[in-house]
């Protein structure tokens, strides 16, 4: 009996040993709090000390509840998901270079706070832009104070870090292109809304806010950035965090552990979408487009001169737009006077299948641009643009050919009526 007592006491200690441990681990001291963060920030937002906090086109907040530590060589930090503060509908976005994705701010950008050697508060606001669409992430990481004014970038090349730069300087541009000035780089930012048809989500219409122009010195800089705890520029998620089972929460593209409102990139051209590989392709591609094609076998090309020619009624098209549910938008040529030079086709049947190719392309050519504008269209713009294209493309292939639209050709050629039904 008495040895049983003395089992359960030795028992009962030991559990007390183990949740002694459990709860100094769970109350080790940080080197940062969030409350001496919360009392920085709220200090700088009381008086209108950062543009991040007072004003309203870069407003930002904190979303404290999803701060996490990551241990650096300065010591602990504390990163933070952030969101933008204003009452609109609409999201911004960043990007750099024509082509390049755009980087929802509220989803790939970060706060970052430490402690620096005199123990004071310093709060970063880091934004990623990217420059080229690759694999991982090819762009920089531009970090600010939380008063908008950028401090440094950090240059990474298909996710490693390769370079480290301090700004020198930093301006608002909304007049030309200086993205090749020397030493300097050019950000645009982008306010988008999401475009709606029948009750669902179809795109984003962006139009641009302004650009911004960092230039860098090119001297070797001694005191480096403390990082983010990985120095990549790869896909930061983590087995560390729950994601909430109603989808609310992502892991953060940059920051390993850290949960974000979930979001995605978009492509820089209307149009266009994001694949599975992170790239920019078109919404439509050609062979997805279907549409009737033109009968090359009753098409009646003779030869005049150096090219074989044909009078042909009833070219045009009807085309509607998927993105602003604008239907039915219909194109007619009239009779229209086409000529392929006899260098290219060794026949009149040679001839007219040409015509019918380039024209039959150029129709799914128009439907890709007709799919990939938010402005109204009109059956005169529309046909504008299929006659540019036909005739863009009947030169590329067979310079010298003419394609004319209205009266007909002149002279005794004969008239041939479109057929579609092949």
């Amino acid at each position: 009996m008495n040895r049983l007592i003395i089992y359960y006491l030795l028992l009962f200690v030991s559990i007390s040993a183990c949740q002694q441990d459990i709860n100094i681990e769970e109350s080790i001291q940080k080197d940062i709090t969030i409350e001496e963060v919360k009392t920085v920030f709220n200090a700088r937002k009381t008086h209108n000390a950062n543009s991040r906090t007072s004003d309203s086109k870069n407003s930002m907040d904190i979303v404290w509840d999803l701060a996490i530590y990551k241990e650096l060589n300065i010591g602990d930090a504390l990163f933070f998901p952030v969101k933008s503060d204003f009452d609109e509908e609409g999201k911004k976005y960043v990007s750099s270079g024509e082509g390049t994705n755009r980087f929802p701010i509220d989803y790939t950008s970060f706060g970052r706070a430490y402690k620096d050697e005199s123990g004071e508060v310093v709060l970063d606001y880091i934004m990623p832009v990217p420059t080229e669409n690759t694999p991982e992430f090819t762009g920089y990481f531009l970090v600010s104070d939380w008063g908008g004014i950028a401090k440094r970038i950090l240059t990474y090349e298909n996710g490693i870090l390769v370079k480290e730069e301090k700004v020198s300087e930093q301006q608002i541009n909304n007049g030309k292109n200086n993205r090749s000035k020397l030493g300097c780089t050019q950000y645009d930012y982008w306010w988008c809304e999401d475009v709606y048809v029948d009750g669902e989500i179809r795109a984003s219409k962006c139009t641009h806010e302004y650009s911004e122009i960092i230039c860098t010195n090119p001297q070797p800089i001694s005191d480096l950035d403390p990082g983010t705890g990985s120095e990549t520029g790869s896909t930061g998620g983590s087995s560390s965090g729950s994601i909430p089972e109603d989808g609310s929460l992502c892991y953060h593209p940059f920051i390993e552990g850290m949960l974000v409102d979930c979001d995605e990139v978009i492509c820089s051209d209307e149009g266009f979408v994001v694949d599975e590989n992170g790239n920019c392709v078109p919404s439509l591609k050609y062979e997805d487009v279907e549409t009737f094609e033109l009968c090359y076998e009753n098409l009646s090309f003779i030869s005049v001169g150096n090219s074989y020619t044909a009078d042909i009624t009833g070219l045009g098209a009807t085309v509607w737009n998927n993105l602003t549910g604008q239907l039915a938008i219909n194109v007619e040529f009239g009779n229209s006077c086409i000529s392929i030079p006899k260098s290219f086709a060794s026949s009149s049947s040679i001839a007219a299948q040409y015509f019918s190719e380039i024209y039959n392309y150029s129709r799914k050519k128009l439907y890709i641009w007709v799919n990939s504008t938010y402005t109204p269209l009109t059956s005169f713009s529309v046909r504008n643009k299929l006659l540019e294209i036909i005739r863009q493309e009947l030169n590329t292939e067979f310079s010298g050919s003419e394609f004319n639209i209205g009266s007909g050709c002149s002279g005794n050629i004969p008239v041939s009526v479109a057929d579609y039904g092949c």
